[in-house]
């Protein structure tokens, strides 16, 4: 395993240095995924052929679907066939909505939220993530400057960018917070990054923070991250925006 940068996360991170094959496997799946290389509905090579692709045992690559079959992200449609999982994002939206109009909760207290917590995760995943987890997250932000013209695409690789930065901090706790907010701002972003000139800016600033990130520099990554967070917040007050804006 490749060694990790000295810091004050090495030893929040020492238990997971030593992963099993599976675990490994799951990971290289799942940033397929991330990255829009297997899209929603597609079907997965057989156990077979991904063991003899990725030169493993069939055990192993039984473990790595198994896990990501009850992480959400494949779905089995027969017997022998799995395909990544299908969305239920429309179904996701109006219940949020739901709950953002019985509780109330405004854009300005998610941005509130937001700037508590982003950039101090954007500064631990900076300080221990590893060289190759970085490497994972600058091929979504890549993903991401292809689909600037795909609002849906882009909204969609931007959750998943969020969700893997929140990963890469080894902090478990961090990593469920800022699951839940992802489910929180999703609604918000959609009406937001509409539009490409809106995307383009703020793809500017997920460029910038992540190549800070890959530059070891904790305190810049952080400030990226609160930027990005600010102009989430400007654009939607401009907008006036609310959960159920510009979705049908």
């Amino acid at each position: 395993m490749p060694k990790r940068p000295d810091s004050e996360g090495a030893s929040a991170t020492a238990g997971v240095r030593d992963r099993p094959a599976y675990a490994e496997l799951a990971e290289a799946i799942r940033d397929r995924i991330d990255r829009g290389e297997l899209r929603i509905g597609q079907r997965i090579p057989s156990e077979q052929a991904l063991a003899e692709r990725e030169r493993v045992s069939r055990p192993t690559v039984r473990e790595a679907l198994r896990m990501l079959q009850e992480a959400g992200h494949l779905e089995r449609v027969s017997p022998r066939i799995l395909v990544v999982a299908r969305t239920s994002e429309q179904q996701a939206e109006r219940a949020l909505r739901r709950a953002f109009r019985q509780q109330q909760v405004s854009l300005e207290q998610v941005c509130e939220a937001l700037l508590a917590l982003d950039p101090e995760i954007h500064r631990l995943a900076t300080l221990r993530a590893t060289d190759e987890e970085l490497a994972t997250l600058r091929g979504i932000v890549e993903a991401q400057d292809r689909a600037v013209g795909d609002p849906g695409e882009w909204n969609r690789l931007s959750r998943a960018m969020h969700l893997r930065v929140a990963e890469l901090a080894h902090n478990p706790v961090l990593e469920i917070a800022r699951g839940s907010m992802s489910e929180l701002i999703y609604p918000f972003a959609l009406a937001i990054y509409d539009r490409t000139e809106r995307i383009e800016r703020v793809q500017r600033f997920n460029r910038l923070t992540v190549a800070d990130m890959v530059a070891r520099d904790a305190d810049s990554a952080a400030f990226s991250s609160r930027r990005a967070i600010l102009d989430f917040q400007r654009e939607g007050a401009l907008l006036e925006v609310s959960p159920g804006s510009g979705m049908s």
